[in-house]
């Protein structure tokens, strides 16, 4: 698969609200970045994955600015690979989150929200 079919499959999956991945079939790493050969072992034989979209905060900062508090990290999802988002104000590491994705002038905006 060319790595611009890659693209392809995930902005079509993202414009369906999903969060794709990528698994590779030879060492089993799994990871977001679209890439068309696997960061582990090399492989081409990958397999495009579509995440559960739960897991939990990994890393958080917040920024105060004049209009309020925003929050910024890294959500690490139940699959095992990583990805950055703004998340709920009220949110710390650890906790778990719900992943929500967003087009936003044709690029995916990434936004956690704490489970229950």
């Amino acid at each position: 698969m060319s790595l611009q079919e890659i693209k392809h499959i995930y902005r079509k999956i993202m414009e369906e609200g999903g969060l794709p991945y990528i698994k590779c079939r030879k060492c089993g790493k799994v990871y977001f970045f679209p890439r068309h050969r696997c960061p582990e072992c090399g492989s081409s034989d990958l397999e495009i994955m579509k995440s559960s979209m739960r897991g939990k905060v990994y890393a958080i900062t917040r920024i105060y600015r004049e209009d309020g508090v925003v929050a910024y990290g890294i959500a690490e999802l139940d699959e095992g690979f990583r990805i950055y988002c703004e998340f709920d104000n009220n949110i710390n590491m650890g906790d778990p989150v719900k992943i929500t994705v967003k087009m936003k002038e044709g690029f995916p905006i990434f936004f956690g929200v704490k489970e229950k």
